[in-house]
Formats: C-alpha cells, structure tokens, sequence
C-alpha cells in the first residue's frame, strides 16, 4: 500500500508538465514515424496510447533522477514536435502556431529556473557549437549538391555561373554564353570581381559540385568573424551557442541557397569581417573587407553605406563614416560607369512601382522623400494583394525574435533599414525567402542582434536567444528539410537514370555549338558555346539536347517541333530521357 501511495505521489507531482511533455514528445514520434497523415482519424488510439504510455514513463523516469530538468525537457520535446510537424506540414501557419506553443514553453522553463540547467562551460560550449553548425552546414551542402546530381537545378542561375566559372579556368574571364543569349561577360549583367576568389578551388576542382559547395562553404565561414563579434561583446558560453545555433539555421542564409549558387554568398563572410574590425578598431582592415563586399556585387554599396551611417550617428565619429560612405558611393559610381558603357545597366526596373517613368535611382529617392505615404503603403503592399511580403519579414524577424529591435539606441534600427530594399520592389523573388536576396540584409540583422544582446540583462537575454535558435530550427525545418528529403529520395529512387542522363550527355563534342534544356545546362557548363533551347533565338546549332523526362517531355516536344521545321533531325533517342537533334545537311 505504501508502495502505491509514493507511485501515486511520484506520478502526480507535477503532473500536468510531466503530462504535456510526454503528449508533445510522443506526438513528434508519431509525426516522424509517419503513422500519422493529419486527418482526424490517421492516428490508431491503441497506437497513441502505446507510445504515450512510453514516454509518459520515460519523462517520469526523468524527472525521478533530476527533476530541475523537466522544464528543460519540455521546451525540448515541443521543439521536436514543432520541428517534426513543420517538416510534413510546412506552411507559415503552422510555425506561428507552433512558434507560440515554443515560446510559452521557453517562458515556463524560465519561470520555473529551468535555465540554470543551461549553464555550460567554455569548453562544453565550443563543442556544442562546432557541432550544431557542422549538421546543419552538412544537410545544405548535401542539398546543393543532390540539386545538381538529380538534374534540378536550372540554367537561371545555376547553370550561368558553372558555365562562367569553366571560362575563368580556360581564359581567366568571366564569359557566359547562356545568360544572354551570346557570350559575354558576366561583369556586363552584375558587376562581381570578387568572384575571382572561388576561382583558385574551382581551378583545382573543375566541377558544378564545387560551385554549389562554395557557396555553403562562403556562408558557414562567416561564423568565424561572428563568434569573434560574440567574443568581444562578452556574451556567455550558452548565448554564444543560440546565436550560433540562429546564424547557422536562419532561413535567410539556409533559404538563400535552395535556389542554388549566387554572388551574393560572398557578402555574409566580408559584411562580417568588416563588422568584426570595426568592433576591434581595426580600421584598415575594416575598409578592406569593406571593399571587397562592394566587389561583390554593384547594389552592395547600399550596405556599406548604411554601416557608414549608422558609424557616424552611433559614434559621431564623422571623419571615419564619411570615408566609408565616399569609398561606397564612389565604387558604385565607378561600376554604374562600366555597366552603363561596357554591360547591360544597372536593374533598377525592379523598382519600377516607386518611379515615375524612366527614372533610375533618381526617382526611387525622390518617391521616398516626396510621397513618404505611397512609400509606406508599398512595404507590404503586392500586386496580387497577397500576404507575401508580411510572410517574408516574419521568415527574416522570427527566426530572431525580433531582436534587432530590442534595444533603447534608436540609431542601430539604421541597421534594420535595408530590409525596406526587399519589400519596395514588385520583383517578387527579392521577397522570397527562398532566394538569395536576403544574404547581406540578415548579416546586418545578425550583427544589430548581437550588439543589442551586449546590453540586455542576462536573464532576457538568455530567454530571447533561446526563443531565437529555437524558431530558427524550426524555420529550417519547414524551409530545407522537405527539400533535402525530397532530393535524397528522388536520387535514392533514380539513381541508375541520373547515371545514364550524365553518360549520354558526355559524349556530346566538347568544342561543338550546343542549345540544351534548362537542367542539363549545369551538366554540359564546360563547354563555351553553351545556350539555354527554351530562350535563344539563334537557328546555327551543332547540337540541341533536350529533356525528355516524363515531366518535361510535352514542352521539349513542342520546342523540339519548332526546330523540325528549321531542319533539325533526331539523330539520337537511344536514351528516352535525353533527345539529340542534328541539323540536316
């Protein structure tokens, strides 16, 4: 009798916490096992009741031998089941709903000291730290690269850039023959000479693989100068390793890369020296890695010039801004020149709603002066009247939770600024998390964070980053985890035609004029007269190659139809994913 009469006071001390994380642990088991398909009756109750039983037992285990640890395990099993569920169901609505469920969960830990459990050591924590960072850097290389061994990663942009890389090892210059429909350089459409840093790896390892792991490997290493930021503000072991877990999972850097290799990879390492050397006085070195970001890309004068500002306002220091604003605006002037005279123009057209004809910049900065309330009304306003953009600013804010806007210094919401240049376009992709529009934007993020973070007093300051690397992780979740499992499976599943794909496209004259469809472009890159089939309009082709995939097959048909009557014949069909036509003699 006096046995059950401690069973039953063990069972009920604390029953509810023990209750809610045993349902929240054994509901994320049931979501990864796949017992369940989200209809009301797709869970069996014998089978709930099975693994609950377990892991109500397993949490009461838990509690018997340290039961300061529960509010801990209870943050931890809803962020499993927030992660499992946002992995089968990932819309926006499910995060916010799980999002909320997270927080109040970090918010009981922490009302129930629970985050003395947190405390870890210096040594404890760089272990912790390199690790998380590493799962997370591996799961989005292997997605980059099964992007391009399941043939999904398309011309525009992929494709360019190995294509462009193949002309830098052969020439040294940054030749493209299928962006534009001739060769050119690519510095003509954006000018980018700091892509001559990727150029000394992929000289030694000429492939697309390469181009696709540079850009992961570009990003991760921005950590580096990150942690040293942590550093020098003094943010404790377990602060470091949250704030490591966000930069690591932010959708911004990990949804950035699902569209595959870009430019603006380059801007998270430099952004953070910069930010470093300049959080360690460093000025030289401050300026170099200032200009090397305004090489990455012409439009990245505008990041550089709102870190010139907000150093002038925050230290009003003006000598040391200023010449970091001149040095941004005069290379940007000087690549405006070139684009203007030897390429293509700078696109301002991507803000065309916020000119009055044909302005270029001119009219964007008076429509931001002079019309202050049409300006406001475009921030969340699409064309469709969809809720895209509030979406997006809720991908780039949660993630952080909110944190760049903590703080009692107004002057660093100057920091927060530039993520007005992502939602006053109508261009939809520079709005969507999922391309790489939002590299430089989440690096200042980041950084405004970890300045906030110095201030806060260190009980909020543990919650907030917290909350931040859980929503993170879950925002990864959603975002690249489906897409890393359907590109595992898709290669695990179609192996064998991948391999005959490439092997047929190899045989193909490495010297010969080809137009191929869009996801063989990355595969045939080495090549200099290399064109997309679905967009040229030249008619001289040694080869055209299409894709005859189940799922591609109608519109390479109806192309291929069109060059038929041009006088091109079916020389090869041995593959039946993979057409090969000839010119007629």
């Amino acid at each position: 009798m006096d046995r059950l009469k401690k069973l039953f006071v063990f069972v009920s001390e604390r029953f509810f916490e023990k209750f809610f994380t045993a349902w929240m642990l054994s509901s994320a088991v049931i979501i990864s096992v796949g017992t369940g398909d989200f209809a009301p009756d797709s869970v069996p109750l014998s089978t709930f009741l099975a693994v609950f039983a377990g892991a109500f037992v397993f949490v009461c285990a838990l509690a018997g031998r340290k039961s300061s640890f529960l509010p801990v395990f209870l943050m931890f099993s809803v962020l499993m089941f927030g992660a499992a569920l946002l992995i089968y169901s990932n819309t926006i609505y499910t995060y916010l709903a799980t999002a909320v469920l997270f927080v109040l969960s970090v918010w009981h830990m922490f009302n129930k000291n629970g985050e003395n459990q947190l405390n870890i050591s210096n040594k404890a924590g760089i272990i912790m730290l390199v690790l998380s960072v590493l799962v997370f850097f591996g799961v989005l290389t292997a997605f980059s690269v099964l992007r391009y061994k399941t043939f999904s990663a398309p011309n525009y942009d992929f494709g360019i850039f190995c294509n462009m890389f193949h002309n830098m090892r052969e020439s040294f210059r940054p030749l493209v023959s299928c962006e534009r429909d001739r060769i050119l350089s690519h510095f003509a459409i954006h000018f980018s000479p700091a892509m001559y840093v990727f150029l000394p790896v992929y000289y030694i390892f000429p492939s697309p693989i390469t181009v696709a792991v540079c850009q992961t490997v570009a990003i991760y290493s921005g950590i580096i100068p990150f942690i040293l930021i942590m550093k020098h503000r003094k943010l404790d072991s377990m602060t470091q390793v949250m704030f490591a877990v966000v930069y690591a999972a932010n959708a911004a850097y990990t949804g950035g890369c699902v569209y595959d290799f870009h430019e603006n990879c380059l801007l998270v390492p430099f952004m953070m020296w910069m930010f470093f050397f300049y959080e360690k006085k460093k000025i030289p070195f401050m300026f170099l890695f200032a200009i090397l970001t305004l090489m990455v890309k012409e439009d990245a004068f505008v990041y550089v010039s709102v870190f010139a500002v907000y150093i002038i306002l925050s230290e009003k220091k003006f000598i040391k801004g200023a010449s970091l604003l001149f040095t941004a605006l005069a290379y940007f002037a000087v690549a405006c020149y070139i684009l203007e005279q030897h390429g293509t123009g700078i696109m301002s057209d991507r803000y065309a709603s916020m000119m009055s004809g044909d302005e270029g910049l001119f009219g964007i900065i008076r429509t931001v002066l002079t019309n202050p309330g049409y300006t406001v009304k475009q921030i969340f306003n699409t064309t469709d009247n969809k809720p895209q953009k509030l979406i997006y600013f809720l991908q780039l804010m949660f993630p952080l939770a909110f944190i760049p806007f903590i703080t009692k210094v107004p002057v660093r919401l100057v920091l927060v600024l530039p993520v007005l240049l992502n939602l006053l376009t109508d261009y939809g992709y520079q709005y969507d998390i999922t391309f790489q529009y939002g590299f430089a934007i989440m690096s200042l993020l980041l950084y405004v964070s970890v300045v906030n973070a110095g201030d806060m007093e260190k009980k909020k300051l543990r919650f907030v980053s917290v909350v931040a690397a859980g929503l993170a992780v879950m925002m990864f979740c959603m975002l690249i985890v489906p897409r890393f499992m359907g590109e595992f499976n898709e290669y695990k599943d179609k192996a064998e035609m991948f391999e005959s794909i490439e092997e047929t496209l190899d045989t193909i004259d490495k010297d010969a004029k080809i137009a191929a469809s869009t996801f063989f472009i990355a595969h045939l890159s080495d090549r200099t007269q290399l064109y997309e089939v679905y967009y040229t309009e030249q008619t001289d082709f040694d080869y055209l190659i299409f894709d005859m995939r189940p799922e591609y097959r109608e519109e390479s048909l109806q192309i291929a139809m069109e060059y038929e009557v041009q006088g091109y014949e079916l020389l090869s069909c041995e593959n039946e994913n993979v057409f090969i036509y000839e010119k007629a003699e």
